[in-house]
């Protein structure tokens, strides 16, 4: 079983939290990687840092009785919340956040003290993002087909919709503009409050960075930040985007292509993680395994290794 990474954030100390597959949450504090399990029979898709030591992870059960899909850190502990199986979080702050399950009409709004259902929106929302407590995008699907959702500190409000698309990742570089992908063509819709329209894109994108006043978008082992109304694109690796490995009993599997999943600045430098898809040669078996980046000023972007889930505590890795 391969570690997925699905979701990163960064904490106001500027600390990386990863969140991913079996429960597991890495934080990275500039020289040393800590492990935590969460759940074990929970996946995590969501991770959000309100603060420094209060963080919120979110994700569905994959074995056992249901579960709780919510969690809280504070004091050093997790605390289960909700048992809705959550895929998104976003907050304003400690008493300010959203929350989206994986059924139509499941948007939760935190106000500090619990977790209630918001009433009136029907959709199936994929993703959350804000750059204020009044400017905040939900994007995902209705009956109609994609849609993007805007909170202007008072109501959510449909304002955009397109029956092809299939609105994935959102993001924002700063208030009152958004940009969501269209997983059906890898393409981008730039949204604003009077509207929509479709861009052009560096590549086929898969999601959105988390830069502050800074718009990135990732794809295959691609990064592009937009610059002056012009992309300029970062390569992660200059190698085959697929390879064959081989195990110790001889099995093979192709490894690749990496889809970057999220872009995030932690001390200093850049992060990004994503998923190599894993397929057995002898088998039909297929599985994700998660890659995680680091550019730095000297070196430019290197893979970095991923601290095991097995190790609980401080890595080596520097």
């Amino acid at each position: 079983m391969y570690p997925e990474l699905t979701s990163l954030a960064v904490a106001p100390s500027g600390d990386l939290w990863i969140a991913g597959s079996g429960g597991v949450v890495r934080r990275w504090d500039g020289a040393c990687w800590t492990v935590e399990r969460v759940d074990g029979g929970v996946a995590l898709d969501a991770v959000w840092a309100a603060g420094d030591e209060d963080v919120w992870v979110g994700g569905h059960r994959t074995i056992g009785p249901p579960r709780p899909g919510l969690f809280r850190r504070r004091g050093g502990a997790w605390t289960p919340y909700e048992a809705l199986e959550v895929r998104a979080i976003w907050g304003a702050s400690a008493t300010e956040a959203w929350a989206t399950g994986w059924g139509p009409g499941e948007l939760l709004a935190w106000d500090g003290e619990r977790w209630s259902r918001w009433a009136g929106v029907e959709a199936r929302l994929r993703r959350l993002f804000g750059v204020a407590r009044d400017d905040v995008w939900a994007a995902g699907e209705d009956d109609d087909g994609g849609c993007v959702l805007h909170w202007d500190g008072r109501s959510w409000r449909r304002v955009a919709s397109e029956p092809t698309a299939r609105f994935g990742d959102i993001g924002s570089a700063r208030v009152g503009e958004a940009w969501v992908v269209d997983r059906s063509q890898g393409r981008l819709a730039k949204v604003t409050a009077e509207g929509w329209t479709f861009e052009s894109a560096p590549f086929d994108v898969c999601s959105m960075g988390r830069l502050p006043g800074e718009l990135c978008v990732a794809g295959a082992l691609e990064i592009a930040f937009l610059e002056d109304g012009r992309w300029r694109t970062e390569a992660l690796s200059a190698g085959d985007p697929v390879t064959i490995e081989v195990d110790a009993d001889g099995h093979a599997s192709s490894v690749g292509p990496c889809f970057l999943d999220g872009v995030a600045t932690s001390h200093g430098e850049l992060w990004a993680i994503g998923n190599a898809i894993v397929h057995g040669m002898e088998s039909t078996a297929e599985g994700f395994r998660g890659a995680l980046f680091r550019r730095r000023a000297e070196t430019g972007w290197a893979p970095v290794e991923l601290p095991a889930a097995t190790t609980y505590g401080l890595s080596g890795l520097k």
